[in-house]
């Protein structure tokens, strides 16, 4: 079906696409049943644009240097190169 160029969603890119419905169904990347997981109301998911941001560039960085220190000590385990399947040779 094609789309509605009367609507403004459907001609401007900067607008969501309000689809056959009308309207914008946030998330609609996942599926249905997933929707209700995605966190909305604790900080900083909650910023409209405009406002300023939750973090600013030094508490990045300190979550950055935090990640950097978390580490186990798992190493992956070397894999061993695959020799090629033999050939036959057929007579013809």
């Amino acid at each position: 079906m094609p789309r509605n160029p009367e609507r403004r969603a459907n001609r401007d890119p900067k607008y969501y696409d309000e689809g056959l419905c009308g309207h914008v169904v946030k998330f609609d990347d996942l599926p249905p049943e997933l929707r209700a997981n995605i966190d909305t109301v604790d900080e900083p998911l909650t910023r409209k644009a405009g406002e300023r941001p939750a973090w600013n560039a030094r508490d990045i960085d300190d979550v950055i240097a935090f990640l950097k220190t978390l580490n186990d000590g798992y190493l992956p385990a070397p894999t061993k190169p695959v020799a090629p399947a033999p050939t036959t040779l057929t007579k013809r």
